[in-house]
């Protein structure tokens, strides 16, 4: 039986509809298909199965309706009632890592602007978790750059790098070193610091210890700013860790910098 078109589409041509509606015009013309009221029975009770167990697939159906696997495959088909698939993960913007990308194990560290320490930790607010990125001049032991986010991701530790690149000039094949995360490990991230003329770094798998600058800071400003507060929002997290960032780099004193501070330890080598 030929359908009929709807009232305010008399104007138009079957073609045209179709072209539009991306169906074929045989489809247009092929009669609707009629169902047993057998197969109707058997897809009411795939959806009330599907109503308690959403993502169950063709075999749980043919268990429970005693059909065969291939018969509640072939009924699911029809209806469209396959089971719905997980979005797999976007691994595209992932580098794989090489075995001995810890350049840090060469590095020169007695230089300042030429190795930093990058690290993301997590901090409370009252409406949840917050993440904090920080990277550390190795040699003055200095914080040259940070971000604060709700997201721990690409953006986050982006924006503390940009600080970075911001506060001084860097020595050209500067090492960025930091874990592997995917944050780091992103295209992006390290086209981004290669662009600026550095030279990604990474710990290898589990094992923080070669991290350990980073680690430390995130020991002392868990310990003595952020382990037990909780602020009231992102901006109250960050005037709070502005100032102590303030205070950690003009006013700490730190043993492996001769007991100076660390802006004080930098003035003082990069005047030479």
């Amino acid at each position: 039986m030929i359908q009929t078109r709807p009232k305010e589409l008399l104007e138009l041509s079957v073609e045209r509809c179709c072209r539009v509606l991306c169906i074929s015009r045989a489809a247009y013309y092929k009669p609707a298909r009629k169902f047993s009221e057998r197969e109707l029975d058997l897809v009411r009770q795939t959806l009330a199965l599907k109503v308690i167990f959403p993502t169950c697939g063709y075999r749980t159906v043919a268990a429970n309706l005693g059909l065969s696997f291939k018969s509640a495959r072939s009924l699911m088909r029809r209806h469209g009632l396959q089971a719905g698939r997980s979005r797999p993960k976007d691994r595209s913007r992932v580098v794989r890592i090489p075995s001995d990308a810890n350049l840090m194990l060469q590095a020169e560290l007695t230089l300042p602007s030429r190795t930093f320490a990058a690290d993301v930790t997590h901090i409370r607010l009252r409406s949840g978790a917050a993440y904090v990125a920080s990277i550390l001049d190795v040699c003055t032991r200095q914080i040259v750059g940070w971000a604060i986010s709700k997201s721990n991701d690409t953006a986050l530790v982006s924006a503390a790098l940009s600080k970075l690149l911001s506060s001084r000039p860097l020595l050209q094949g500067w090492i960025h070193h930091s874990d592997r995360g995917s944050n780091y490990s992103s295209d992006a991230y390290i086209e981004l610091v290669r662009d600026w003329g550095g030279i990604s770094s990474f710990s290898d798998p589990g094992s923080p210890t070669q991290n350990a600058y980073a680690e430390s800071f995130f020991s002392t400003f868990k310990r003595e700013e952020a382990g037990k507060e909780v602020y009231t929002n992102l901006q109250d997290a960050e005037n709070a860790i502005s100032a102590y960032i303030l205070l950690y780099n003009s006013m700490r004193l730190h043993s492996s910098v001769g007991w100076k501070t660390p802006d004080q330890y930098y003035a003082e080598i990069s005047s030479h």
